[in-house]
């Protein structure tokens, strides 16, 4: 039941923990004297533990002798930690502007924090001994714009981590169809935010929105139908076509509905070769690919299903399904919302 979902005993909790992850990260950083203890006061004989000697914020090796890599562990770590929070804090505010602010939002912002300041922290050690941009960008440059980077990485940990993971080919072996040829980036009109959406619902790529519900994606999301068939069939496109997506979006060929409009298909509903030929001249694509697309999109009861209910919507009938009303509206202001 989404209404008990909603509920304010249940945000309880989840803001507990985003507020203490907050408090814990910030509190350290501007205690500085307690992190990095005699490194920074050298004049004061420290008898308490000293924190900056703990081997999860600057690592076993660092002594005495490199305490500027402390430092600039602590300038990362803040960084990261301040583009985190600044990107938590936007996407809370638009979330509570659209009615669409559920617990989990609180439980994914604290550990974006987290996740952010870790891989901020391991590309800034990273670089330290991996040619991380390439050729021309030397040690200097780069510790000098270090800041800048860790809060580019704290807005956007993903990226940096898929990015990590290309220059480091030697530990990240092999190619992930997953986060690359099915990666909702591929997906026209989708931002950063949408995909995070559609993460909490369980939807991660491309194959996980095609085969999603439409009908649950309108109860439990702010998106409307509209938004959500063209994202589908798009999904779905590009399950088919994977590496050659980009190729097909060139000629026209953004999802699954387009190789259902009469001029893809013959009055007596058979394929029409001839174009499917033109289209791979156009693309550079083999013929028989975009043949086999064609008729399974054609034979899909459930995308000529969608394709259906698409151009109803898009035609304005004044018998409209009930859906069409469900997507407009949040689901606390439905009387059923399960």
């Amino acid at each position: 039941d989404l209404r008990k979902e909603l509920s304010p005993a249940n945000y309880i909790l989840p803001v507990a923990f985003f507020t203490l992850v907050c408090i814990a990260l910030s509190s350290m950083f501007f205690s500085l004297g307690d992190l990095f203890g005699y490194l920074i006061n050298s004049t004061e004989e420290w008898t308490k533990p000293r924190i900056g000697e703990n081997t999860f914020f600057v690592g076993p090796f660092i002594g005495e002798d490199n305490a500027y890599l402390q430092k600039q562990s602590l300038a990362v770590l803040t960084w990261a930690f301040t583009g985190a929070y600044l990107w938590s804090a936007f996407s809370i505010v638009r979330r509570l502007s659209k009615a669409d602010l559920t617990p989990v939002v609180f439980y994914n912002s604290g550990f974006r924090i987290l996740f952010a300041c870790a891989v901020a922290m391991s590309f800034a050690f990273m670089a330290k001994y991996v040619d991380v941009f390439g050729d021309g960008v030397t040690a200097d440059a780069f510790r000098s714009n270090l800041p800048a980077i860790a809060f580019i990485a704290g807005i956007l940990p993903d990226n940096f981590f898929s990015y990590m993971k290309k220059r480091i080919r030697v530990i990240f072996s092999g190619g992930d169809v997953n986060t690359n040829e099915l990666s909702l980036r591929h997906v026209e009109g989708m931002s950063q935010m949408h995909r995070e959406r559609l993460a909490e619902e369980g939807i991660d790529n491309a194959q996980n929105l095609a085969e999603a519900s439409l009908i649950q994606l309108i109860i439990r999301t702010p998106f409307e139908a509209r938004q959500l068939l063209d994202w589908i069939g798009q999904a779905k496109l590009l399950c088919y076509m994977k590496g050659d997506i980009d190729k097909a979006h060139k000629v026209g060929i953004r999802s699954v509905y387009d190789f259902l409009t009469s001029d893809k298909v013959d009055d007596d509903g058979k394929i029409n070769m001839m174009m499917m030929q033109e289209l791979g001249a156009s693309t550079g694509i083999n013929t028989p690919i975009f043949v086999v697309v064609a008729n399974q999109v054609r034979e899909d009861i459930g995308i000529n299903a969608l394709k259906n209910f698409r151009d109803k919507l898009n035609g304005k009938d004044d018998d409209e399904d009930v859906l069409t009303e469900k997507s407009e509206r949040h689901p606390e202001e439905m009387e059923n919302p399960t």
